[in-house]
């Protein structure tokens, strides 16, 4: 487990680790899940803050390549 190391390193090295909370089951991060799942499953329609929409939701297999200039 990845705390269980961090603790370890950070008491040997003499720093203090603090863990920040995590979403966890809070019922907003659980609808906001939810209506991801719905929106690819179900085609419901995505939900957005601002005036500009949703952005593309599936990247190309070469979008985080560098781009070469051949």
């Amino acid at each position: 487990d990845l705390d269980v190391e961090a603790r370890r390193l950070a008491q040997e090295i003499g720093i203090n680790l603090r863990r920040a909370a995590t979403a966890g089951t809070h019922p907003l991060f659980v609808r906001m899940i939810r209506e991801l799942i719905m929106e690819r499953t179900e085609g419901a329609p995505a939900r957005y803050l601002g005036t500009h929409g949703p952005s593309h939701n599936v990247c190309e297999a070469t979008c985080c390549l560098p781009k070469t200039n051949n």
